[in-house]
């Protein structure tokens, strides 16, 4: 599928909209760009987007996994702290008595 597209009216109207020379010709030329990939069959697909989501799925999967681990050492920390603050109450009771 070509596309007509023109580039200079395109620039024209962008310079007379007040963009400055250098944003004007970027603009352009990008849209060149997008315009040539869509048409050329070059973009993404469904097909294409259900492989990177199962991907990401995965990865969840392992993330979910290692926050689990996590969180059952960040409990084991909680009651060695405990332990330890009592230990110390314990310490500082005796050494008063």
């Amino acid at each position: 599928m070509t596309l007509r597209f023109d580039t200079l009216q395109y620039y024209e109207k962008l310079k007379s909209a007040d963009f400055p020379e250098a944003q004007a010709k970027a603009w352009t030329e990008a849209l060149t760009v997008a315009l040539a990939e869509s048409s050329s069959g070059h973009l993404a697909r469904k097909d294409d987007l259900a492989g990177f989501r199962d991907d990401i799925r995965e990865g969840l999967v392992g993330i979910q996994i290692e926050l689990a681990d996590m969180k059952s050492d960040l409990k084991l920390v909680k009651w060695m702290g405990v332990a330890i603050a009592v230990a110390v109450a314990f310490l500082v009771a005796t050494a008063f008595l």
